[in-house]
């Protein structure tokens, strides 16, 4: 693999690309357009995989709806989805240290959307 970095754009090459560019054809087998999947088909689907099913443990499987269900539906990002998870799950699993992680996941979050805004300071326990 190769990248390549020019002022347009950034680009990654294999050498059968490479080869592919020099005999001038094509060989890609052409794909057809794919439709627009809704908000609700994609949960509807992420729904069946977690249905029942959770690799180590069941402090997911016990709620009323699956802290990856909740950030899908609502298009949180990656730092809000922690702290739902971590949120979530305290009092089963992690405890006080789940609600450490949660808030500076949350901490994350106000830094990243706002950056402007005024600091804050916290100290997590060892």
């Amino acid at each position: 693999m190769e990248f390549r970095l020019t002022p347009e754009k950034i680009t990654l090459t294999s050498q059968e690309d490479e080869k592919r560019e020099e005999k001038g054809a094509e060989t890609r087998t052409p794909q057809p357009p794919q439709r627009a999947v809704t908000d609700k088909e994609r949960i509807a689907a992420l729904e069946a995989v977690l249905d029942g099913t959770q690799v180590g443990g069941n402090h997911y499987k016990v709620k009323a709806i699956q802290p990856l269900t909740f950030s899908v539906s609502n298009h949180l990002s990656i730092m809000g989805h922690n702290a739902v998870k971590y949120v979530s799950r305290h009092q089963e699993k992690g405890g006080y240290r789940d609600l450490d992680k949660a808030l500076h996941y949350i901490l994350m979050e106000r830094a990243y959307c706002y950056p402007d805004a005024p600091a804050i300071q916290v100290t997590f326990p060892e």
